[in-house]
Order: C-alpha cells, then sequence, then structure tokens
C-alpha cells in the first residue's frame, strides 16, 4: 500500500512537469536568441549638428552649431531588441519619456571656416550680420503622430560677448520645458532669422 502511494505520487509529479514544459520553453529565450543591439549610446551633452549659410548679400558665411543637454541623458542607450527600438538607461530598465525639460546651445558665427559643410543662400534683409545674430529666435516643434504642436522657450541666455559689443559669434543657451513627451515622439529644434523665418532645424530624436 505505501509503495502504491509513492509511485502514484511520483506520477503525479511527472505529469504536472509534462504539463509546465510548454510554458517554461515559451518563457526562456532561446539559446540561439539575437542579442538587442546598441544604435546610440547617449551623453549629457548631445551633439545636433552642424548647417552652414551663405548671405550674399553680406558677402559672409555663417554656420549654426547646435546640442541639446540635460544630466539625464547620460548613459541611456537606443537598442534594437527583436526587430524593436526602445530606449533603455544606464541599467537596462525601459525608459518612456524625455526628460522635462532641456537646455540647446547654439553657436552662431560667421569666424568659424567649415569646408566639409554644406551651404545654403540666405539673405540678412538688411541688417549687418552683427545685428542679425543677435536678432536669431529658437523653437521647438514636437510630432505625436500626425499632430504637432510649438514650445517657446522658458529662458534664453547670450553667453560669452556682451551684446552691446559688435562681435562675429554670438553664443545662447535656450531651456525648454517638455512636460511629458514620450520617447516615441519627434522633438525638432528650430533656428530662426529676425524676422522669424526658420533658417534650420536639428533634431532631438530619442527613440
Amino acid at each position: 500500500m505505501h509503495n502504491r502511494t509513492v509511485t502514484h505520487r511520483g506520477s503525479a509529479i511527472r505529469a504536472s512537469l509534462l504539463l509546465l514544459m510548454p510554458v517554461l520553453l515559451c518563457a526562456a529565450p532561446p539559446a540561439n536568441a539575437p542579442k538587442a543591439k546598441t544604435e546610440f549610446l547617449f551623453h549629457a551633452v548631445v551633439p545636433l549638428g552642424v548647417d552652414g549659410f551663405k548671405f550674399r548679400d553680406a558677402h559672409q558665411t555663417m554656420f549654426l552649431l547646435v546640442t541639446a543637454f540635460n544630466s539625464q541623458f547620460e548613459g541611456l542607450r537606443r537598442i534594437v531588441d527583436r526587430g524593436q527600438r526602445k530606449v533603455v538607461d544606464a541599467g537596462g530598465a525601459p525608459v518612456s519619456w524625455y526628460p522635462e525639460s532641456v537646455t540647446f546651445r547654439i553657436t552662431a558665427s560667421t569666424r568659424l571656416k567649415l569646408i566639409d559643410v554644406d551651404q545654403w543662400p540666405a539673405t540678412t534683409a538688411g541688417l549687418d550680420m552683427n545685428r542679425y545674430l543677435l536678432g536669431l529666435r529658437f523653437r521647438v516643434r514636437v510630432f505625436h503622430g500626425l499632430n504637432q504642436r510649438v514650445l517657446r522657450p522658458q529662458a534664453v541666455q547670450m553667453i560669452g560677448m556682451p551684446a552691446d559689443v559688435s562681435y562675429d559669434e554670438r553664443i545662447y543657451r535656450a531651456t525648454f520645458r517638455l512636460e511629458k513627451i514620450p520617447v516615441s515622439d519627434r522633438v525638432v529644434f528650430e533656428v530662426l532669422s529676425p524676422r522669424g523665418e526658420r533658417l534650420s532645424r536639428f533634431h532631438l530624436d530619442l527613440e
């Protein structure tokens, strides 16, 4: 009687294991499953690019250099995992949102000579280059599917040479409050001329 009870319990355990095997096999990744590939590693300062403009009426060339800054960018990674693009932090945890604010640093210079950068035709509309550089404006466009919205800067600070000193280079810090923006949205930083026309745009895409 005792032996039959042991045998019966052993059969029950084996039956339970057989029922669990498909679940365990589905939960465990295949031995040859591809590992997640890192597409881009972010740092606190994110270079967004360089753009050039040839002002024929002023016989000068202006270059724009733009970076984005937030300490929360440090260590973020854009990965591709099983065909899906994701953003994870330094520890591998998923990231769902952009930082609540981002500061863009903009260098607008006519003193730089960058021969490898394309130069687009532009006009000063009668302004001298010093006044033109002082009159640059900034905005951010956020694209969510087919919808978009425009953000104005929370603060703009000019650093370096004072505004009352004529100079051929101006450096700005423009801070924008992004609030809750999913990492799947597109964030585009735009530089506008003193007349409000868009000169250039720079993409800050996490995902």
